[in-house]
């Protein structure tokens, strides 16, 4: 049973333009218009690059009411753009490397024949001021602004998995490149949106989207080329009449 369709505040924009914030990192630009959306995600397209990617629904948060110079619309966490996929964006800590046999610098090594030094012990002044309420109340919210953080990242990580097992995940497909857009249909019904896209060598395929399969099937010249992906990735590729494998042609393409 298909999941209900939950609309998202981006398809009140139409076709007018956005920018993220806080923006997409690895984007050029910060422009972007919505170029579709699904029960789980929507898809936007920069105006620039022409970049589609996908982004979860979950990720997307209200969009401003001020529309001068650019429509805002929020995100509940900083993403970027990695291997063609949006995932949030995870700051890594490198611990400087030490000598070889050597102790940590914050450890004291202590000196043979040497008293050990006197610390002085501050005793509490209890005539200090309290700590403000307000103070309090911003440490208790940046603390549960720290642990829904950690639960969204974990559900995108397992969602990630969920989609996208493996590197080399392909799918078995019964389509040769002699098979058109017809015999496509006749296996899989009519697709759920379909467009073209024309390539800087002049080329043009035509692009049949399955949302509820995980995958869109490309067709060059009306014969079956491939199907690929969330991301470009390539799920199954076939031999051309030249003998290459459609494989390296559906990785150049920018969709």
């Amino acid at each position: 049973m298909a999941r209900p369709h939950i609309p998202t505040p981006l398809e009140g924009l139409g076709n007018r333009p956005f920018s993220f914030f806080p923006p997409l990192r690895n984007t050029e630009h910060n422009e972007w218009v919505l170029n579709g959306t699904d029960w789980d995600e929507v898809q936007v397209m920069n105006r620039k690059s022409r970049l589609e990617v996908s982004i979860p629904s979950r990720f997307v948060g209200g969009v401003s009411s001020i529309e001068e110079p650019v429509v805002i619309v929020g995100l509940r966490m900083e993403l970027e753009l990695r291997e063609g996929l949006i995932v949030p964006c995870v700051q890594r800590v490198i611990e400087m490397p030490r000598a070889v046999n050597g102790a940590p610098r914050w450890s004291a090594q202590p000196t043979p024949g040497r008293l050990a030094p006197v610390v002085g012990i501050r005793v509490e002044d209890h005539s200090a001021p309290p700590v403000p309420r307000k103070l309090m109340a911003a440490a208790a919210a940046g603390l549960l602004a720290c642990v829904v953080s950690v639960a969204v990242f974990r559900d995108a990580l397992t969602a990630r998995d969920r989609y996208f097992p493996g590197s080399a995940m392909k799918i078995a497909l019964p389509f040769t490149h002699e098979d058109n857009r017809q015999s496509v249909m006749n296996q899989l019904g009519p697709p759920a949106r379909e467009r073209s896209i024309r390539t800087e060598d002049g080329r043009e395929f035509q692009l049949m989207r399955y949302p509820e399969r995980g995958f869109t099937v490309l067709l060059g010249n009306s014969q079956y080329v491939g199907a690929v992906g969330r991301g470009g990735r390539v799920l199954h590729s076939v031999a051309m009449p030249d003998g290459q494998d459609s494989a390296a042609l559906l990785r150049g393409l920018k969709f």
